[in-house]
């Protein structure tokens, strides 16, 4: 029976730790080929990425709710550093696509 209390406490634990705050922050995806730009800094500093010691998750950018600027990097271009400046609301994925050869901040219609 001890047993079984620890596996309800930790996935419950659990939930409460993954669930809800995913859902505080704006997320990124330019890791799975929908974005055509890599973020490399928010803000001026280094992105922070999400990861798991538990499971295997897209390393997204994560971001708090509001405005930032993002420095890009176009993958076809090392040389190619652009600033992108948008308004990120909480429990919503973006992408950065091209839009008349400018890059757009756009929600990810896939989630």
């Amino acid at each position: 029976m001890p047993i079984f209390i620890a596996i309800v406490w930790m996935a419950t634990a659990g939930g409460c730790v993954f669930g809800p705050a995913a859902n505080q922050r704006a997320h990124v995806d330019d890791v799975t080929g929908t974005s055509e730009y890599r973020v490399v800094a928010v803000d001026g500093r280094s992105e922070n990425r999400s990861d798991s010691s538990i499971h295997t998750v897209v390393p997204l950018v994560e971001l708090e709710p509001g405005t930032h600027s993002l420095t890009l990097r176009h993958p076809d271009s090392d040389d190619e550093i652009l600033t992108l400046t948008g308004n990120f609301e909480a429990g919503t994925t973006y992408v950065i696509k091209s839009q008349d050869g400018e890059p757009r901040i756009q929600e990810d219609a896939r989630h």
